[in-house]
C-alpha cells in the first residue's frame, strides 16, 4: 500500500473542503482541465492519477482566486 503524498489533495478531501459530499464532479472538471487548480491524467493501467497540490487549493479555497 502506498502513502498518501502529504503535498498533494485528493478529489475527496477537495470536497470536504469545499463543503460538497459528492467528489465526483471535481474528478470531472479536473479530467477536462476546468478545474482552477491541479490536473488529472491517466497512469499506469489506465487509472486516473488527481495531481491537486494542496498548499494552491488551499489557497484557492481562502481567496477564490487560483493561485499564479
Amino acid at each position: 500500500m502506498c502513502k498518501p503524498n502529504p503535498y498533494r489533495i485528493t478529489p475527496t478531501e477537495m470536497a470536504r473542503a469545499l463543503g460538497k459530499s459528492n467528489p465526483d464532479p471535481i474528478r470531472a472538471a479536473l479530467r477536462r482541465g476546468d478545474y482552477p487548480v491541479g490536473c488529472a491524467y491517466k497512469g499506469e493501467g489506465g487509472k486516473w492519477v488527481y495531481d491537486v497540490p494542496r498548499t494552491a487549493f488551499m489557497e484557492f479555497v481562502r481567496t477564490g482566486k487560483p493561485p499564479r
